[in-house]
């Protein structure tokens, strides 16, 4: 009775650390729900485990059911995408298999019996057996589960495929190495002790090699973008001093021809100052104002963009917040130029006859929220025809980081981005909290 109890602990035991990893690699949906999910998973597991052990001393293919509960936990109680989920409902499964079977044959050897003694007789050998590997197995877990939170934050389908594969094909090998153990004789045993070895450094290889692959992926992109961001930074400082030259030499012919309109009125030239006038206010719409607050980036920026798209026909609005205390500077010159760019980039690629229409509002909220939409016209549905917005420029290497960096200043400040579309217009909205209201 008293080994009966000890075994079923054990396989309670074994539920709680085999949900273990999950729990903390996926993002959970709830605080209070998901370690309840946690405790319903590890329970059922610990109870199939133990039904499973009277039915036969090795599960074979009923084993799926430890993976499908795995899964279910995983689905249901995390916001993770499928293909994490999946992964981490195998990691803890394969690590126990591989576990399981070295301490087994290791142990094994040192007393002189066959593995398959081991696990039916109820003596002190199989006392061991159980309580080493379900040591070894909490230890590992803790590592892998801190080892792969730090590794992986990031990785896409890609990076995650070819590990999946590894961690499935090592789960059959070792399946088929546990089946052999149960009759191999002590003068191989060794061989199957290396070939476990071999199957746990594969692992172990192939995740250095995607994860030092994504490293190096990951810095050439920041890079890309870096020079992006210093080229439209050095476009941006030029093309606010040419502005800001030619307001100033508006300005000054400003004065000049109001001046002489003065001059030709006061001659009692009065057609002639308004053919004068009239000539002369095409020069004024070249550099206009929509928008005047308290931050010259964002004057600058917005004015720019805006006149250079009310030039070529493009109608125009803009509806901002005053201030914009929180935001770096250069956030905002490099979310609004991208932003606008790309606005303007699509309306240009329309026929000058269609109505071609841009409307920026950027409004904040308990000056802690801050949001920002721009929107631009549309012939046809672009979430049906380019839904991952992927560039259309002919040279993509240098093009198609705009969204990139959209989303990157996003993140920076805790935001979000949404792309929709409503009454035949596309829309950006940028999401964003202020870094000086959320540190307080």
């Amino acid at each position: 009775m008293a080994w009966t109890i000890f075994e079923i602990l054990i396989n309670y035991y074994q539920g709680f650390w085999e949900t273990y990893f999950i729990y903390k690699f996926l993002d959970k949906k709830s605080d209070k729900i998901t370690p309840m999910m946690r405790f319903v998973c590890a329970f059922a597991i610990g109870s199939i485990i133990t039904v499973l052990n009277y039915i036969s001393i090795f599960e074979g293919v009923s084993s799926i059911l430890y993976w499908v509960c795995l899964f279910v936990f995983a689905f249901l109680g995390f916001k993770d995408n499928l293909i994490k989920k999946v992964f981490a409902s195998i990691i803890p499964l394969a690590l126990l298999f591989l576990l399981t079977s070295i301490n087994l044959n290791l142990i094994s050897s040192a007393f002189g019996i066959t593995v398959k003694d081991i696990i039916v007789e109820q003596d002190y050998r199989r006392f061991i057996a159980l309580i080493s590997i379900q040591l070894t197995y909490a230890v590992s877990v803790i590592i892998i589960s801190k080892l792969f939170n730090f590794a992986t934050e990031k990785f896409s389908f890609i990076d995650w495929l070819p590990i999946i594969i590894v961690m499935c094909v090592s789960i059959a090998l070792v399946y088929i190495l546990h089946y052999l153990s149960l009759t191999t004789e002590n003068i191989n045993r060794l061989y199957v002790n290396v070939s476990y070895i071999i199957v746990f450094s594969i692992n172990i290889f192939m995740f250095y090699v995607i994860y030092s692959l994504f490293n190096k992926n990951q810095k050439l992109r920041e890079y890309e973008i870096l020079k992006i961001q210093q080229e439209y930074q050095k476009n941006y400082i030029e093309n606010a001093n040419t502005q800001y030259e030619s307001i100033k030499k508006i300005r000054h012919d400003t004065r000049n021809h109001l001046l002489t309109i003065c001059q030709l009125i006061s001659d009692n030239e009065v057609n002639t100052a308004y053919d004068f006038a009239k000539k002369n206010i095409d020069n004024l719409e070249l550099s206009q104002t929509f928008v005047n607050t308290q931050n010259s980036i964002v004057n600058a920026i917005i004015n720019s963009k805006l006149t250079s798209a009310s030039t070529i026909g493009i109608h125009v609005s803009c509806l901002s917040t005053n201030s914009f205390d929180g935001i770096d500077d250069i956030d905002l010159c490099n979310l609004l130029g991208n932003i606008l760019d790309n606005a303007i980039t699509a309306c240009r690629e329309q026929p000058e006859n269609a109505n071609r229409e841009i409307n920026v509002k950027i409004n904040c909220e308990d000056e802690l929220y801050y949001t920002f939409i721009v929107s631009n016209t549309i012939l046809s549905s672009i979430s049906k025809e380019n839904p991952t917005l992927k560039t259309t420029k002919a040279d993509k290497d240098n093009h198609g980081y705009g969204t990139k960096i959209i989303k990157d200043i996003a993140d920076k400040y805790d935001g979000r981005v949404d792309f929709y579309e409503e009454y035949d217009m596309f829309c950006c909205q940028v999401n964003l909290i202020s870094n000086t209201k959320a540190s307080e």
